[in-house]
């Protein structure tokens, strides 16, 4: 940061133009969050303003970036009630070997602090975080069979399953895992695992976890519910272990059922969902693995 560019560090230039610097920076910052800009643009523009390095003003936004963006997972942790949250490096094989050595740790959320246990633990630092739930949690989970009852949507939900709420539980907490996590890390970690592009797995992550769909024949818009088994499938294939033929169907026939649907609220779920059931058949070939396996 003390590094001399046109006759003035960067340091000198942040002290003497202060509350400048701050006003213009938080406008920057605002603007990456709400519009989603990616840091190299808004580093761009700190620079033409500031007269600094392109890699000064990369790493300032970066990493500012970053705090933010922790600052408002922690909030939504309290808002969700989660007590613990798992570290989680970049993934790509650049961690440092401070945030090597943190990878997998799970921490109480009331010691959670930047810089010690959680991102950004450096300047330029890729890091996140998700929520912890303890694996435990889900060794009641033994019954292989699934009492058909006409669920709504998603690949199953029950509700004369005994087992059910405990499920909808977990399955809740699975996808606050999953949106937690760096969306670009996620998509690109499926699409190595699965063979599916990363354009395919961007469209699939969206119809997923992101975007309303025209629920119970056109009569409710909102996202699907989380669904424990579908989370169960794709968190297989993010982490690239033990996956099973169905898991792979589910990115297919969601691929599918979200080609059919497009972005408009005008195709309900359930003609779309009978339609890439019919080519890519998901629920029979998960029926068929619990029949010999828990999920």
């Amino acid at each position: 940061m003390n590094a001399s560019f046109h006759n003035a560090t960067f340091s000198d230039r942040i002290w003497q133009n202060h509350t400048l610097l701050k006003a213009d920076f938080a406008k920057q910052l605002e603007i990456g969050l709400i519009q989603g800009k990616h840091p190299t643009v808004l580093a761009r523009d700190l620079r033409k303003t500031w007269d600094v390095s392109q890699y000064q003003a990369l790493r300032l936004m970066r990493t500012e970036l970053a705090r933010v963006q922790i600052d408002a997972q922690m909030q939504s942790y309290d808002n969700a009630g989660v007590t613990e949250y798992t570290y989680i490096t970049c993934g790509f094989g650049d961690a440092c070997p401070v945030c090597r050595a943190l990878d997998g740790q799970h921490f109480k959320m009331a010691d959670m602090l930047p810089g010690e246990n959680a991102p950004p633990m450096h300047p330029n630092c890729h890091c996140s975080t998700s929520a912890y739930m303890d694996c435990s949690s889900v060794e009641w989970l033994k019954d292989n069979e699934i009492k058909s009852s006409g669920g709504v949507y998603g690949a199953y939900n029950d509700k004369n399953d005994p087992d059910y709420r405990k499920r909808e539980k977990i399955g809740r907490d699975l996808y606050t895992e999953i949106t937690n996590r760096k969306k670009s890390f996620e998509i690109r970690a499926v699409s190595k695992n699965s063979g599916l592009s990363i354009d395919e797995v961007s469209r699939i992550y969206d119809h997923m976890f992101v975007r309303k769909h025209l629920l119970s024949n056109g009569t409710k818009v909102s996202k699907f519910d989380p669904d424990y088994y579908m989370a169960h499938s794709w968190i297989r294939v993010r982490e690239g272990k033990n996956i099973q033929a169905h898991d792979l169907t589910m990115l297919y026939h969601e691929l599918e059922e979200g080609k059919i649907m497009g972005e408009s609220l005008e195709v309900k779920y359930e003609m779309a969902h009978n339609k890439a059931q019919k080519k890519f058949n998901y629920a029979k070939e998960l029926q068929e693995y619990l029949k010999t396996h828990d999920a």
